[in-house]
């Protein structure tokens, strides 16, 4: 799951803007509306859910393996 969000963060670093087809519902919109949305804010906080998101994930793992494996269920409620 780290590795998944860190690639997903990268692509959204990498593509900016253009990155912003792959959140959900933003295809299915008219030309009209996705103009008014300001599609590089869209995609820096998409990059910023997923980078919070391999940071979870990753100090959940080390936890896991170094605490106990309960950790892990934290991680997966939020």
């Amino acid at each position: 799951m780290t590795l998944f969000f860190f690639i997903l963060s990268l692509v959204f670093w990498v593509l900016k803007e253009k990155s912003v087809f792959l959140i959900s519902g933003f295809n299915i919109l008219s030309k009209e509306e996705r103009m008014s949305y300001d599609c590089a804010k869209l995609a820096k906080d998409q990059r910023k859910v997923f980078a919070w998101c391999t940071i979870l994930w990753f100090v959940s793992t080390i936890l896991c393996f170094y605490v106990t494996e309960w950790v892990i269920f934290p991680a997966f409620v939020i």
